[in-house]
C-alpha cells in the first residue's frame, strides 16, 4: 500500500511540474508577441490571432489639428484617429507614394479655417466617419480646401449616412479628379472651383 501511495504522489508531482511550467512557456510566448508602441498609438488585432504570422495593425491617434498636422507631415500610408473635433489652419499635403492613407474621425470633426490642400499622385486617401449634419470635413467661412487627385486611387471622403463636405457660407471648396464625396453641403452662395484637364480634339 504504502508503494502504491509513494508512486501515486510521484506521478502527481511530475504532472504539476510539467503543467507549470507549460503555462509559464504560453504566458512567456504571448508576452514575447506584443510589439512595442509609441504614446499616441492603439493596437488593432482580432483576440484570435496571438501569433507571429498574423500581421498587427498599429493605429495613431491625435487630440488636436497640430497633431494631426504633424502626423500627416510625417506619413503617406497608415491610419490616424480622432479623439477630439480638430481645427486646421494652414495646410499642403501631397501624397506621392506608398499606400492607402487613412482618417478615421469617428464621432468627430474636422473644420478648416485657413487654406487647406490635400493631394494624391500615389496611393488614395480616405478621410471616413460619422458626418451627422457637421460634416466630416467642414469647411468654415474665411476657409479653403482644396482637394486634388492626379492618377486615379482617388480622394474618398465618407461620412456613413451623414454629410461628407459641409461649406458654410463665405468658405470655398475646390476639387480636381477623382474625389468621390456622396454628400456634399454646398452655400447658398457657393464658390466652387473645379478644374478640366486639357484635352486635344
Amino acid at each position: 500500500m504504502r508503494n502504491y501511495m509513494n508512486k501515486f504522489l510521484c506521478i502527481w508531482i511530475v504532472c504539476i511540474y510539467t503543467l507549470s511550467h507549460l503555462s509559464v512557456g504560453v504566458v512567456a510566448t504571448e508576452l514575447l508577441e506584443l510589439p512595442t508602441i509609441e504614446s499616441g498609438e492603439i493596437i488593432v488585432q482580432p483576440m484570435e490571432t496571438l501569433n507571429p504570422s498574423h500581421p498587427i495593425e498599429i493605429v495613431h491617434t491625435v487630440a488636436t489639428g497640430e497633431e494631426l498636422v504633424a502626423w500627416l507631415s510625417s506619413h503617406n500610408e497608415g491610419k490616424v484617429q480622432l479623439t477630439a473635433d480638430v481645427e486646421i489652419g494652414d495646410l499642403e499635403y501631397n501624397k506621392y507614394e506608398g499606400n492607402l492613407l487613412e482618417i478615421n474621425t469617428g464621432e468627430f470633426f474636422i473644420t478648416i479655417t485657413g487654406e487647406v490642400a490635400l493631394a494624391t499622385s500615389g496611393g488614395g486617401i480616405t478621410i471616413v466617419g460619422n458626418g451627422g449634419e457637421q460634416g466630416v470635413l467642414r469647411v468654415a467661412k474665411g476657409g479653403v480646401l482644396y482637394l486634388s487627385d492626379f492618377k486615379e486611387d482617388g480622394i474618398i471622403v465618407d461620412g456613413g449616412e451623414g454629410v461628407d463636405i459641409y461649406q458654410e457660407e463665405g468658405a470655398a471648396f475646390a476639387h480636381q479628379g477623382n474625389i468621390f464625396a456622396d454628400v456634399i453641403h454646398y452655400a447658398e452662395t457657393p464658390f466652387i472651383i473645379s478644374w478640366l484637364e486639357s484635352k486635344d480634339y
